[in-house]
């Protein structure tokens, strides 16, 4: 995953994250304060699972730390959350060998093109595209790649 590529999905998460406090401060009651300084009237929701794990997946992609990933409730989240964790990790360090704790096959190649993909971009050597397994996708980082040289 290029740094183009995991910007665009932090992007995504920030916006998901913004519409998800819009819409929990919609759901907020206004507060009042008695002169007593007891607050009545606030009705705040609880998080569900859901939105705990996803602030835990962000966390975690984010930091490159799986440990935020162990603390989510539902199974297929913290799946999928160590997987991304696993390809972010392998992108920013440029290190494919860390796509290989990757047990799915395809998500590891994927991985590893990602791996590439960065790598050809930050060295500007379409030349490494090549090596790229998903060969669909080496004309769009060879276009990436010109486009940095231009």
């Amino acid at each position: 995953m290029n740094k183009k590529n995991l910007y665009v999905i932090l992007g995504i998460i920030v916006i998901v994250l913004i519409g998800l406090f819009v819409f929990l401060q919609s759901q907020k009651e206004k507060t009042a304060v008695t002169p007593q300084g007891q607050q009545v009237g606030v009705t705040i929701p609880e998080k569900t699972p859901e939105e705990i794990d996803q602030e835990l997946m962000r966390k975690a992609i984010d930091t490159q730390d799986a440990s935020f990933c162990n603390e989510m409730k539902i199974v297929a989240d913290k799946n999928a959350c160590l997987t991304n964790v696993i390809a972010a990790s392998a992108s920013v360090k440029r290190d494919a060998s860390i796509c290989n704790q990757l047990d799915d096959q395809y998500q590891r190649l994927v991985c590893k093109d990602n791996v590439i993909f960065n790598k050809a971009g930050d060295n500007k050597d379409v030349v490494l595209c090549e090596q790229m397994a998903d060969k669909t996708r080496i004309k769009s980082c060879q276009d990436y790649v010109n486009s940095l040289i231009k």
